[in-house]
């Protein structure tokens, strides 16, 4: 009767174990994503009234123009490198129309439309260097429960971080962005929803320069 009870117990704990690991399994976020405009944030009300509408809207300056002197001789800011951080914040803020994602079990790839080239990086929380349109940018990724959390800062930029997250039973793919640059206290936060795709959406996406905007990614 014992033997039968233990044998039983097995039997039930075996049904049980691979139920909870499932549960407790990370999402997995491949597939091509087209972004949902009527879903998604509207910038431009948000950058209403915030620090980050001057850096947005005022003119960039003159590439190898000289810094301008702020009192006492004292040099103001690199204009290169004040053009570098305007053009990031910008190509940051232009929305991304199709991305496609493929997760590896260590790993995660994004190929948005507008990239030159994948983008891998490993879920470990270790910074790597990765090249992009924006130039070098060092990024790194981890879980954070069952949101994964990718983090780029680029050189004489913001530092942008992304949570990406499902939802409506995997039909969403919700991404919460937070930039942080110079003058910016708290950072700037705003969310992007993204619908399935398809392939034909990625490579409609590419062949369409006008909706693409240089520099994503």
């Amino acid at each position: 009767m014992a033997r039968g009870i233990l044998l039983a117990g097995l039997t039930v704990g075996a049904l049980v174990v691979p139920r909870l690991a499932r549960a407790q399994a990370h999402p997995d976020f491949s597939g091509y994503w087209v972004l949902a405009p009527d879903e998604s944030e509207d910038l431009r009300d948000k950058l209403q009234g915030s620090s980050l509408a001057a850096v947005v809207e005022r003119p960039l300056p003159s590439r190898g123009a000289r810094p301008r002197p702020e009192g006492r001789g004292a040099r103001g800011p690199d204009p290169d490198e004040v053009r570098n951080a305007r053009v990031t914040i910008r190509s940051v803020l232009a929305p991304v129309e199709v991305y496609h994602i493929s997760q590896q079990r260590d790993s995660i790839s994004f190929l948005p439309a507008s990239a030159d080239s994948v983008i891998t990086v490993p879920l470990n929380g270790k910074p790597v260097t990765r090249t992009t349109s924006l130039g070098a940018v060092e990024i790194k990724a981890e879980w954070d429960d069952r949101r994964i959390k990718v983090e780029r800062k680029y050189k004489d930029g913001p530092k942008v971080q992304e949570r990406y997250a499902l939802g409506l039973g995997g039909m969403r793919l919700l991404v919460d962005y937070t930039v942080d640059a110079d003058g910016l206290p708290g950072g700037f936060a705003f969310r992007r929803v993204y619908r399935p795709g398809t392939p034909d959406d990625l490579r409609r996406d590419i062949a369409s320069p006008a909706d693409s905007a240089a520099g994503r990614g």
